[in-house]
């Protein structure tokens, strides 16, 4: 309820070296302050609809430039003093911590709600899957093949009617590959359900691939059903989130074709500190990228 305040007082052995030091200061808090506007420049960017955290990212931006206002250092001589004294400092200075820890909460919030609707993106394609295997008896291949076991199609194209985008999948000509005329110019039109909302991948490219190393599910040339699936649908995964740089294009033939020496390369960025997985029993998990390898390699194997 009093009037609070501080002030720091630097005694230097000279003027001049008084003058270094306020320069130095300065230079400091101003790169302090760029940094600070900088993410919260990003923040709003990022293209949030919610007018309450709009609105309070408009007003940290203020205080911040008002606070770095009010400390900067002054020289008198051989000192330099930052000071603020009254309440306005105190309380200033108490909202700036605020809006200090507001912004990494803002960042893992935002973050949270794009790892959920990617896992509920997941959730999605592994029903479809399982919708596919009731009406077919068999999963899809991980891509159609012609009649000289050439690459046509990827499974992303062959589940559309159990994504609810029948139309879509009524438009593609499924004798020809992704790349003829025709289906080309309907890879524009990609069902959002196949992109991670974390992510920043090239249009039209897909984040959700499937397994097809040595002992999956969609190894081979032959359709696997669940009862092959020794290790029990719990214990195999059917679906994989992958960075970035691992994704392609969502109508072309390509999955993860996993190293069995290094089955995390192309893995481990989609999130903070792992990445989503579809079961085959339907469930979605976080895998931590901390997991044992073997122990991965072991869930990628059916």
């Amino acid at each position: 309820t009093e009037a609070a305040g501080f002030s720091l007082v630097l005694l230097t052995p000279s003027d001049a070296a008084a003058e270094e030091l306020q320069g130095l200061i300065k230079q400091f808090m101003d790169i302090g302050q760029q940094l600070m506007l900088s993410e919260i420049t990003k923040e709003m960017q990022g293209g949030t609809d919610d007018p309450v955290e709009l609105a309070g990212l408009q007003y940290a931006q203020r205080v911040t430039k008002l606070i770095f206002d009010m400390f900067q250092p002054v020289r008198s001589g051989n000192k330099v003093k930052i000071a603020q004294e009254g309440a306005q400092g105190s309380q200033v200075a108490v909202i700036g911590v605020l809006v200090a820890l507001l912004l990494p909460a803002v960042q893992a919030a935002r973050e949270a709600a794009r790892r959920m609707s990617s896992s509920n993106n997941m959730k999605q394609i592994g029903l479809a899957m399982h919708n596919y295997h009731d009406v077919y008896r068999k999963f899809p291949l991980s891509a159609s093949l012609d009649d000289n076991g050439k690459p046509l199609l990827s499974w992303r194209v062959h589940i559309l009617p159990f994504v609810e985008q029948q139309a879509l999948y009524e438009q593609f000509r499924l004798d020809e590959p992704w790349d003829s005329d025709h289906n080309r110019q309907l890879i524009d039109m990609m069902p959002q359900i196949y992109q991670n909302p974390s992510g920043q991948p090239s249009p039209n490219k897909a984040d959700y691939l499937l397994p097809t190393g040595p002992g999956s599910i969609f190894e081979g040339p032959e359709a696997a059903s669940f009862g092959k699936i020794r290790d029990g649908t719990s214990n195999t995964i059917l679906v994989l989130e992958v960075n970035d740089d691992a994704s392609v294009i969502w109508t072309k033939p390509g999955d993860f074709k996993y190293d069995v020496d290094n089955p995390f390369a192309g893995l481990g960025t989609a999130h903070p500190g792992g990445f989503n997985a579809a079961f085959a029993d339907g469930a979605v998990r976080f895998i931590s990228n901390s997991i044992d390898p073997e122990t991965f390699l072991r869930l990628l194997q059916m």
